[in-house]
Protein backbone atom coordinates (compact mmCIF):
# COMPACT_ATOMS: atom_id res chain seq x y z
CA UNK A 1 0.00 0.00 0.00
CA UNK A 2 1.11 3.76 -0.87
CA UNK A 3 1.41 6.32 1.88
CA UNK A 4 -0.69 9.57 1.08
CA UNK A 5 1.53 12.74 2.55
CA UNK A 6 -1.45 15.14 3.42
CA UNK A 7 1.11 17.70 4.17
CA UNK A 8 1.76 18.51 0.61
CA UNK A 9 -1.96 20.30 0.50
CA UNK A 10 -4.99 18.91 -0.85
CA UNK A 11 -5.19 15.75 -2.62
CA UNK A 12 -7.31 14.10 -5.59
CA UNK A 13 -8.34 10.33 -5.68
CA UNK A 14 -9.15 9.21 -8.82
CA UNK A 15 -10.87 5.77 -8.87
CA UNK A 16 -11.37 3.76 -11.82
CA UNK A 17 -14.47 1.04 -11.75
CA UNK A 18 -13.85 -2.00 -12.08
CA UNK A 19 -17.10 -3.97 -14.40
CA UNK A 20 -18.62 -6.62 -12.57
CA UNK A 21 -19.91 -10.11 -14.47
CA UNK A 22 -22.36 -9.64 -17.13
CA UNK A 23 -25.91 -10.83 -16.11
CA UNK A 24 -28.28 -13.25 -18.06
CA UNK A 25 -30.01 -11.54 -21.10
CA UNK A 26 -33.46 -10.80 -20.44
CA UNK A 27 -36.13 -11.64 -22.68
CA UNK A 28 -36.98 -10.01 -26.22
CA UNK A 29 -39.62 -8.08 -26.42
CA UNK A 30 -42.37 -8.80 -29.04
CA UNK A 31 -43.17 -5.38 -29.86
CA UNK A 32 -46.88 -5.33 -30.23
CA UNK A 33 -49.16 -6.74 -27.52
CA UNK A 34 -52.24 -6.34 -29.72
CA UNK A 35 -52.23 -6.20 -33.68
CA UNK A 36 -52.52 -2.83 -35.20
CA UNK A 37 -54.46 -2.39 -37.79
CA UNK A 38 -57.40 -2.47 -38.99
CA UNK A 39 -59.83 -4.44 -42.18
CA UNK A 40 -61.32 -1.69 -44.48
CA UNK A 41 -62.57 -1.70 -48.10
CA UNK A 42 -60.55 1.56 -49.02
CA UNK A 43 -57.20 1.51 -49.89
CA UNK A 44 -55.28 4.07 -47.23
CA UNK A 45 -57.79 4.29 -44.96
CA UNK A 46 -58.21 2.24 -41.53
CA UNK A 47 -61.22 4.10 -40.92
CA UNK A 48 -64.11 4.35 -43.48
CA UNK A 49 -65.22 7.61 -44.61
CA UNK A 50 -69.03 7.51 -43.43
CA UNK A 51 -70.39 10.20 -45.09
CA UNK A 52 -69.82 7.94 -48.79
CA UNK A 53 -71.13 4.49 -49.92
CA UNK A 54 -68.50 1.77 -50.45
CA UNK A 55 -68.11 -1.28 -52.60
CA UNK A 56 -64.92 -3.41 -52.90
CA UNK A 57 -63.72 -6.40 -54.25
CA UNK A 58 -60.78 -5.90 -52.49
CA UNK A 59 -60.13 -5.92 -48.63
CA UNK A 60 -57.80 -4.19 -46.31
CA UNK A 61 -55.80 -4.52 -43.28
CA UNK A 62 -54.43 -1.00 -43.11
CA UNK A 63 -52.29 0.20 -40.08
CA UNK A 64 -53.89 2.05 -37.19
CA UNK A 65 -52.57 2.21 -34.14
CA UNK A 66 -49.30 0.50 -35.51
CA UNK A 67 -48.10 -1.57 -38.86
CA UNK A 68 -47.18 -4.55 -36.45
CA UNK A 69 -49.23 -7.74 -35.17
CA UNK A 70 -48.40 -10.52 -32.99
CA UNK A 71 -48.28 -14.14 -35.06
CA UNK A 72 -47.20 -16.81 -33.73
CA UNK A 73 -44.56 -19.26 -35.11
CA UNK A 74 -45.44 -22.80 -33.55
CA UNK A 75 -42.70 -22.02 -31.33
CA UNK A 76 -43.08 -18.25 -30.16
CA UNK A 77 -44.88 -15.33 -30.43
CA UNK A 78 -42.82 -12.80 -32.60
CA UNK A 79 -44.24 -9.38 -33.59
CA UNK A 80 -44.23 -8.73 -37.65
CA UNK A 81 -44.45 -5.70 -39.97
CA UNK A 82 -47.05 -6.37 -42.23
CA UNK A 83 -46.51 -2.77 -44.37
CA UNK A 84 -43.94 -2.18 -47.14
CA UNK A 85 -42.54 0.23 -45.47
CA UNK A 86 -42.83 3.08 -42.20
CA UNK A 87 -44.49 5.34 -44.47
CA UNK A 88 -47.04 2.89 -45.99
CA UNK A 89 -50.59 3.54 -45.29
CA UNK A 90 -52.42 0.45 -47.14
CA UNK A 91 -50.98 -2.85 -45.61
CA UNK A 92 -51.73 -5.99 -46.20
CA UNK A 93 -54.87 -6.90 -49.31
CA UNK A 94 -56.62 -9.74 -50.54
CA UNK A 95 -59.29 -10.12 -52.95
CA UNK A 96 -61.78 -13.32 -51.97
CA UNK A 97 -63.27 -13.71 -55.70
CA UNK A 98 -65.50 -16.86 -56.28
CA UNK A 99 -64.16 -18.34 -53.13
CA UNK A 100 -66.26 -15.51 -51.41
CA UNK A 101 -69.59 -16.74 -52.20
CA UNK A 102 -72.74 -14.73 -52.29
CA UNK A 103 -74.56 -14.38 -49.16
CA UNK A 104 -71.48 -16.27 -46.64
CA UNK A 105 -70.05 -14.92 -43.60
CA UNK A 106 -66.24 -15.64 -43.02
CA UNK A 107 -63.49 -14.51 -40.43
CA UNK A 108 -60.52 -12.83 -41.11
CA UNK A 109 -56.55 -13.66 -40.16
CA UNK A 110 -52.96 -12.98 -40.54
CA UNK A 111 -50.66 -15.48 -40.63
CA UNK A 112 -47.23 -16.16 -42.43
CA UNK A 113 -47.03 -16.91 -46.40
CA UNK A 114 -42.80 -17.87 -46.81
CA UNK A 115 -42.22 -15.50 -43.67
CA UNK A 116 -44.09 -12.65 -44.49
CA UNK A 117 -47.72 -11.44 -43.12
CA UNK A 118 -50.91 -12.31 -45.06
CA UNK A 119 -54.46 -11.91 -45.25
CA UNK A 120 -56.76 -14.86 -45.60
CA UNK A 121 -60.25 -16.00 -44.72
CA UNK A 122 -61.22 -18.98 -43.22
CA UNK A 123 -63.99 -21.14 -43.67
CA UNK A 124 -67.99 -20.06 -43.94
CA UNK A 125 -70.25 -20.04 -40.86
CA UNK A 126 -73.04 -22.31 -41.29
CA UNK A 127 -75.25 -19.99 -40.54
CA UNK A 128 -76.22 -15.98 -40.36
CA UNK A 129 -75.65 -16.05 -36.91
CA UNK A 130 -73.88 -19.08 -36.29
CA UNK A 131 -69.52 -18.36 -37.03
CA UNK A 132 -67.78 -21.96 -37.28
CA UNK A 133 -64.38 -20.30 -36.95
CA UNK A 134 -62.66 -22.78 -34.05
CA UNK A 135 -61.09 -19.82 -32.00
CA UNK A 136 -59.29 -20.43 -28.96
CA UNK A 137 -57.60 -17.42 -26.75
CA UNK A 138 -53.46 -17.65 -26.92
CA UNK A 139 -51.66 -14.81 -25.00
CA UNK A 140 -54.38 -13.06 -24.86
CA UNK A 141 -55.32 -13.00 -28.91
CA UNK A 142 -57.70 -15.16 -30.80
CA UNK A 143 -56.04 -17.29 -32.84
CA UNK A 144 -57.25 -20.52 -35.11
CA UNK A 145 -58.18 -23.36 -32.34
CA UNK A 146 -57.10 -26.15 -35.14
CA UNK A 147 -55.41 -26.69 -38.69
CA UNK A 148 -57.58 -24.94 -40.94
CA UNK A 149 -57.66 -24.32 -44.79
CA UNK A 150 -58.33 -20.95 -45.60
CA UNK A 151 -60.29 -19.82 -48.84
CA UNK A 152 -57.10 -19.30 -51.09
CA UNK A 153 -56.21 -22.81 -50.58
CA UNK A 154 -53.50 -22.37 -47.84
CA UNK A 155 -53.69 -24.74 -44.42
CA UNK A 156 -52.43 -23.14 -41.64
CA UNK A 157 -51.37 -25.37 -38.37
CA UNK A 158 -52.99 -24.74 -35.14
CA UNK A 159 -53.01 -21.34 -33.65
CA UNK A 160 -50.42 -19.55 -36.39
CA UNK A 161 -53.16 -17.74 -37.13
CA UNK A 162 -53.95 -13.95 -35.61
CA UNK A 163 -57.92 -13.26 -36.14
CA UNK A 164 -58.25 -9.42 -37.06
CA UNK A 165 -62.35 -9.76 -37.74
CA UNK A 166 -65.37 -11.01 -39.89
CA UNK A 167 -66.75 -10.08 -43.11
CA UNK A 168 -70.99 -10.35 -44.57
CA UNK A 169 -70.55 -10.63 -48.00
CA UNK A 170 -73.14 -9.92 -50.44
CA UNK A 171 -72.87 -10.28 -54.17
CA UNK A 172 -70.11 -12.70 -54.97
CA UNK A 173 -66.53 -11.36 -54.49
CA UNK A 174 -68.13 -8.40 -53.15
CA UNK A 175 -67.96 -5.85 -49.95
CA UNK A 176 -70.26 -3.15 -49.32
CA UNK A 177 -69.99 -0.51 -46.65
CA UNK A 178 -73.50 1.83 -46.99
CA UNK A 179 -73.47 4.97 -44.39
CA UNK A 180 -75.02 7.62 -46.36
CA UNK A 181 -79.04 7.58 -46.07
CA UNK A 182 -80.98 5.23 -47.56
CA UNK A 183 -82.46 2.22 -48.09
CA UNK A 184 -81.03 -1.57 -47.46
CA UNK A 185 -78.28 -0.20 -45.62
CA UNK A 186 -75.22 -2.19 -44.43
CA UNK A 187 -71.45 -2.29 -43.20
CA UNK A 188 -69.89 -5.83 -44.45
CA UNK A 189 -66.58 -5.73 -42.37
CA UNK A 190 -66.25 -5.97 -39.05
CA UNK A 191 -62.98 -5.60 -36.50
CA UNK A 192 -61.69 -7.13 -33.42
CA UNK A 193 -59.73 -4.78 -32.43
CA UNK A 194 -59.30 -1.03 -32.52
CA UNK A 195 -63.43 -0.81 -32.85
CA UNK A 196 -65.01 2.63 -34.06
CA UNK A 197 -68.72 3.80 -34.23
CA UNK A 198 -70.87 2.26 -36.75
CA UNK A 199 -73.51 4.14 -38.03
CA UNK A 200 -76.07 3.21 -40.34
CA UNK A 201 -78.90 5.57 -41.24
CA UNK A 202 -81.89 3.98 -43.29
CA UNK A 203 -84.28 6.42 -44.43
CA UNK A 204 -86.97 7.14 -47.24
CA UNK A 205 -87.20 10.58 -48.98
CA UNK A 206 -90.13 10.89 -51.11
CA UNK A 207 -90.83 12.99 -54.15
CA UNK A 208 -91.22 16.78 -53.03
CA UNK A 209 -95.02 17.52 -52.92
CA UNK A 210 -95.91 13.95 -53.05
CA UNK A 211 -97.69 12.03 -49.94
CA UNK A 212 -96.97 9.31 -48.38
CA UNK A 213 -99.68 6.86 -47.31
CA UNK A 214 -97.86 5.44 -44.36
CA UNK A 215 -100.02 2.66 -44.02
CA UNK A 216 -103.75 0.72 -45.00
CA UNK A 217 -106.27 1.38 -42.66
CA UNK A 218 -107.79 -2.80 -41.67
CA UNK A 219 -109.57 -4.26 -38.70
CA UNK A 220 -106.69 -6.81 -37.35
CA UNK A 221 -104.30 -4.96 -34.68
CA UNK A 222 -101.58 -5.55 -34.46
CA UNK A 223 -100.54 -5.90 -37.79
CA UNK A 224 -97.50 -4.49 -38.91
CA UNK A 225 -96.31 -2.91 -42.42
CA UNK A 226 -92.51 -1.76 -44.10
CA UNK A 227 -92.41 2.12 -43.74
CA UNK A 228 -94.60 3.08 -46.94
CA UNK A 229 -94.79 -0.61 -47.52
CA UNK A 230 -91.56 -0.94 -48.72
CA UNK A 231 -89.30 -4.04 -47.34
CA UNK A 232 -86.33 -1.93 -48.72
CA UNK A 233 -86.76 0.79 -45.90
CA UNK A 234 -84.49 -1.84 -44.01
CA UNK A 235 -80.75 -2.20 -42.44
CA UNK A 236 -78.59 -5.10 -41.57
CA UNK A 237 -75.99 -5.00 -38.35
CA UNK A 238 -73.12 -7.26 -38.41
CA UNK A 239 -70.91 -8.15 -35.57
CA UNK A 240 -68.18 -11.06 -35.58
CA UNK A 241 -68.65 -10.98 -31.40
CA UNK A 242 -71.80 -11.00 -28.75
CA UNK A 243 -72.19 -7.03 -28.24
CA UNK A 244 -74.98 -4.36 -28.02
CA UNK A 245 -76.95 -3.23 -31.38
CA UNK A 246 -78.95 -0.03 -30.86
CA UNK A 247 -81.77 0.94 -33.39
CA UNK A 248 -83.79 3.84 -33.36
CA UNK A 249 -86.78 4.18 -35.62
CA UNK A 250 -88.19 7.80 -35.55
CA UNK A 251 -91.03 9.16 -37.63
CA UNK A 252 -92.03 12.98 -38.01
CA UNK A 253 -94.74 13.72 -39.80
CA UNK A 254 -97.46 16.13 -41.13
CA UNK A 255 -101.26 15.16 -41.29
CA UNK A 256 -103.63 17.47 -43.22
CA UNK A 257 -107.40 16.98 -43.72
CA UNK A 258 -107.63 15.28 -39.73
CA UNK A 259 -111.60 15.28 -39.90
CA UNK A 260 -112.18 12.49 -37.96
CA UNK A 261 -112.36 11.75 -34.13
CA UNK A 262 -108.31 10.69 -33.21
CA UNK A 263 -105.56 8.92 -35.15
CA UNK A 264 -103.51 6.56 -33.68
CA UNK A 265 -99.32 7.04 -34.99
CA UNK A 266 -97.01 3.66 -34.28
CA UNK A 267 -93.71 2.75 -34.79
CA UNK A 268 -91.71 -0.36 -34.30
CA UNK A 269 -88.36 -1.67 -35.52
CA UNK A 270 -88.72 -5.09 -36.67
CA UNK A 271 -85.82 -7.53 -36.44
CA UNK A 272 -85.81 -10.55 -39.26
CA UNK A 273 -89.40 -10.17 -40.64
CA UNK A 274 -92.32 -7.12 -40.90
CA UNK A 275 -93.82 -8.98 -37.87
CA UNK A 276 -91.49 -9.41 -35.35
CA UNK A 277 -91.98 -5.90 -33.86
CA UNK A 278 -89.86 -4.67 -31.10
CA UNK A 279 -89.86 -1.44 -28.96
CA UNK A 280 -93.10 -0.21 -30.09
CA UNK A 281 -94.16 3.30 -29.51
CA UNK A 282 -97.73 4.91 -30.45
CA UNK A 283 -99.03 8.27 -30.31
CA UNK A 284 -102.69 9.32 -30.61
CA UNK A 285 -104.05 12.78 -31.28
CA UNK A 286 -107.18 14.01 -31.47
CA UNK A 287 -109.20 15.85 -33.63
CA UNK A 288 -109.72 18.96 -32.03
CA UNK A 289 -105.57 20.29 -33.63
CA UNK A 290 -107.27 19.71 -36.83
CA UNK A 291 -104.99 21.20 -40.02
CA UNK A 292 -101.26 21.17 -39.83
CA UNK A 293 -101.05 18.60 -37.03
CA UNK A 294 -97.42 17.75 -36.57
CA UNK A 295 -97.13 14.13 -35.38
CA UNK A 296 -94.01 12.33 -33.85
CA UNK A 297 -93.14 8.96 -32.33
CA UNK A 298 -90.12 6.63 -32.41
CA UNK A 299 -89.19 2.93 -31.56
CA UNK A 300 -86.09 1.84 -29.22
CA UNK A 301 -84.39 -1.45 -29.42
CA UNK A 302 -81.41 -2.53 -28.35
CA UNK A 303 -80.72 -6.07 -29.63
CA UNK A 304 -78.05 -7.04 -26.46
CA UNK A 305 -75.21 -10.10 -27.11
CA UNK A 306 -76.08 -10.47 -31.09
CA UNK A 307 -73.71 -11.84 -33.30
CA UNK A 308 -73.79 -12.29 -36.99
CA UNK A 309 -76.04 -10.83 -39.35
CA UNK A 310 -79.31 -9.42 -39.06
CA UNK A 311 -82.18 -7.45 -41.21
CA UNK A 312 -84.37 -4.67 -38.94
CA UNK A 313 -86.97 -2.57 -40.53
CA UNK A 314 -88.76 0.22 -40.42
CA UNK A 315 -92.09 -0.87 -39.02
CA UNK A 316 -95.19 1.21 -38.65
CA UNK A 317 -98.50 -0.16 -37.63
CA UNK A 318 -101.02 -1.02 -40.23
CA UNK A 319 -104.49 -0.89 -38.35
CA UNK A 320 -104.62 2.89 -36.86
CA UNK A 321 -107.77 3.99 -37.82
CA UNK A 322 -106.43 6.74 -39.94
CA UNK A 323 -109.56 6.87 -42.05
CA UNK A 324 -107.94 8.35 -45.32
CA UNK A 325 -105.95 10.52 -43.53
CA UNK A 326 -102.83 11.90 -45.81
CA UNK A 327 -99.27 11.43 -44.53
CA UNK A 328 -96.36 13.63 -45.65
CA UNK A 329 -93.23 13.74 -44.63
CA UNK A 330 -92.22 16.77 -42.98
CA UNK A 331 -89.24 17.24 -45.36
CA UNK A 332 -91.90 17.78 -47.99
CA UNK A 333 -92.46 21.20 -46.64
CA UNK A 334 -89.62 22.17 -46.37
CA UNK A 335 -89.46 22.35 -42.58
CA UNK A 336 -87.22 19.45 -41.47
CA UNK A 337 -83.80 17.89 -43.32
CA UNK A 338 -84.77 13.88 -44.76
CA UNK A 339 -83.21 12.37 -42.02
CA UNK A 340 -85.51 13.82 -39.73
CA UNK A 341 -88.54 12.99 -41.07
CA UNK A 342 -88.56 9.10 -41.42
CA UNK A 343 -84.82 7.36 -40.30
CA UNK A 344 -83.96 4.47 -38.69
CA UNK A 345 -80.61 4.60 -36.96
CA UNK A 346 -78.33 1.60 -36.23
CA UNK A 347 -75.39 2.00 -33.97
CA UNK A 348 -72.80 -0.29 -32.76
CA UNK A 349 -69.22 -0.71 -32.39
CA UNK A 350 -67.37 -2.47 -35.19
Amino acid sequence: MTAIDLTQGPVTLVVTPVPGPQGPAGPAGMGASFPGGRLTLVSGHPEMPQNADHISTVLYYAPFESDKIPLFDGTSWVSHTFTSGPLDPIGLSMVGGAAWSAGTKRDVFVTLVDGSPALCTGPAWPGDSTASRGLVRRNGLWVNAAAMTCDVGLVIAEHQATWVGSINIGATGALEAKFTLGQNRRCDVWNVYHQREILLGVGATPPAGSPIIVWKPQNQYPAWQAFNNDLNNAGCYFTGLPQTVECEYIQRGFMDSLNFGYCAFFTAVCKGSITNAKGTLGTVSSDTLKDALGVQTFAVFKDRGTVGAHRVFMGTANANQLRGISMWGITNLGARAPEESHVMWIKYQG
